[in-house]
């Protein structure tokens, strides 16, 4: 099962409004707000996710699902093996969820509803690592039907 590609561009006003949020703080949410004008109805989620202190660990989304499902995300980022093999990903690589994880392993995965709970209906993501360095990484995703 192959998963749709995704293109678009982005304006240079989009960028400039990145860089200021990059200064003014409010950053990660000003990327999924961009990534979210420009794609339309497409969920797009943001996972950090810190291997040596899961405290750390924080999941941001737009337009994906309610905040009950929200309310356990941090117990389901732990031992996940879906963002789990996002850290085989190289940075700045555009990935498929395909070429991300086989379904039958996520299926096999305990907590595989509650997680499904949290994505919704969405069959298909496409996503990237933009940020890794030491225990912490940052993946950006859109997931479609």
């Amino acid at each position: 099962m192959a998963s749709k590609l995704i293109r678009t561009e982005i304006s240079s006003e989009m960028i400039e409004k990145i860089y200021q949020s990059a200064l003014c703080g409010d950053f990660l949410d000003l990327v999924l707000n961009c990534v979210t004008k420009t794609l339309g109805d497409i969920p797009v989620t943001l996972f950090g996710v810190d291997t040596q202190d899961h405290r750390k660990n924080f999941f941001l989304q737009r337009g994906l699902c309610t905040e009950e499902a929200l309310l356990h995300i941090n117990k389901l980022m732990v031992d996940n093996p879906w963002l789990n093999a996002q850290w085989r990903q190289p940075v700045g690589v555009v990935y498929q969820d395909d070429d991300l994880l086989p379904q039958s392993e996520l299926h096999q995965w305990s907590k595989r509803k509650e997680w499904n709970a949290v994505l919704s209906d969405h069959k298909f993501a496409t996503g990237i690592v933009i940020y890794r360095s030491g225990t912490r990484q940052l993946a950006l995703e859109v997931h479609y039907n």
